[in-house]
Order: structure tokens, then sequence, then C-alpha cells
């Protein structure tokens, strides 16, 4: 027989979206999957089988071998995307053959917003600096429920022995870039709901002075929240940052504590 906090914490069982490293490799069927679709972007949205925020694009090498240089989303650099051609990863540190080219950009999009990526490449026997724009208008549906567009985590809970839950409390565990997150506010949803929550623990993990530039100052957080499920129910858990209206006067006590890691 199992513990209540055992029952708890099987809730909660799969991780999905929101890497924070510049390349995943995921399988081209998983990625395409969900997608809703602008004009010149592609836009996905999280379900339970695939938890993922996507922005994504083609581009086409067309006569010789390019070097890409960066990546731009509405005239910012953009770090957490991925590239595929035919289905396999690519190394964006070495020239692009001719050929047709899958951009991925892990992003929390808004829904009814104008996006822009811009790619800056030049050719491999050139240094006359190149680019191409991507634009489109996401859906009206299918957007981040509230918050701040960008940064998100998604996670799958599932009721797995048919059993009716109401208010039993859930956990997450996650890491976010501390400058990502200072002087902003964790929301959490079901769906489009908010949910309250409160934290339970905050530990800043520190890398060594040689891996700083690619390695960031983190925040690892420990949250507990309610959940009510229904016997065998599937729901998509949603973490994003900002503000909202509705969490702001719902009076969430936060024991927030703060350890560090070096």
């Amino acid at each position: 027989m199992r513990s209540a906090g055992e029952k708890n914490q099987s809730l909660l069982q799969t991780i999905g979206g929101g890497t924070m490293r510049k390349t995943v490799f995921l399988t081209l069927f998983l990625l395409i999957a969900g997608c809703l679709y602008g004009n010149g972007l592609e836009f996905q949205s999280p379900s339970f089988n695939y938890t993922q925020y996507r922005i994504t694009f083609q581009f086409e090498v067309k006569k010789e071998k390019i070097l890409f240089q960066e990546l731009l989303l509405n005239d910012k650099k953009f770090d957490y995307f991925f590239v595929l051609s035919k289905g396999k990863q690519v190394d964006l540190s070495k020239p692009l053959d001719t050929g047709m080219y899958d951009f991925f950009l892990d992003y929390a999009w808004k829904s009814s917003t104008k996006y822009r990526a811009t790619l800056h490449y030049r050719l491999e026997n050139s240094e006359e600096a190149k680019n191409e724009e991507k634009k489109g208008t996401s859906p009206k549906n299918g957007g981040i429920p509230s918050g701040k567009e960008g940064f998100y985590r998604a996670f799958k809970a599932e009721e797995p022995i048919g059993l009716e839950r109401k208010g039993e409390i859930a956990y997450l565990t996650f890491t976010v870039p501390k400058q990502e997150f200072e002087n902003e506010n964790l929301l959490i949803f079901e769906g489009d709901s908010p949910i309250e929550s409160q934290i339970l623990e905050v530990m800043e993990s520190i890398p060594p002075q040689k891996a700083t530039e690619n390695h960031p100052v983190t925040w690892t957080y420990k949250l507990a929240f309610p959940l009510d499920m229904s016997p065998s129910e599937k729901k998509v858990i949603l973490v994003l940052r900002g503000e909202s209206e509705i969490l702001a006067t719902s009076g969430i006590e936060r024991a927030d504590q703060c350890h560090r890691m070096y």
C-alpha cells in the first residue's frame, strides 16, 4: 500500500519542454506534431504528448555553402534553438551545405502576436554579411495564458492508479538561469487556469570559473501546490514567469529559502 506522500509525488511523472541548452536531440516527428500554422512561421503549443512551445521555420541554402552567425527573434539575440536537416541534428559551427534546414525555437509565445525571426549568415567564401527574415502572427489560441513570453517549463501530470484526488499536494523541482528570474514571480497553470503554489526552497548553483561562459549561475526551485485529478486523468502543468492579477490577490504564502552550491 502506498503512503500519501508516495501517491502525491507519483502524479508528476515526466518533464518536457523548456530546455536550457542551445541544442537538443529530438526526433523530427515528435516536433512537427501539434504545430499551429502562421505565415512563414509555425507555432507549436503544449499538449500531454508534446509538451513544448515552439516557433519553427525553414531556411534553404541554395547555391553555395554558408556560415551561420546568429539568430534573432524580434530583434533580440536568441540562443535556445536547434536545427535539423533531413531529420538529423545540424552542427552550426560547420559550413552548411545546400539544402533545406528546419529551425526550432524553444519559446513560450503569446497568442495573436507578430513575430520575426532573422537569420544572420555569410557565404563560405565571402565576408559580406547576409540575413533572411521569417515573419508570422501566432494563432488566436494556444499561446501562454498569462505572464511573460519566452521562458517556460512544462510538466506532465498523470493519475496512475485509478483514484479520485482532491487538493492533494504535488511537488515540482526545476532549474532556471538566475539572471532571468531575479525580481520575477513564478506562475503555475493547469491549462489556462492559475494554481496557487508555495516555494519550499531555492538553491543557487555557481559553476566553476572556467565554465562560466557557457554555464550560468542557476536557481533550483522546489514548489508545492494542490492538484485535483480524476481517475487516470492526464494534465499539463505550466511554469511561467511574470505577473498575474488572479494570483496577485490570492494571498499565497511564500516560504522562500535560498542555499548556495559551488
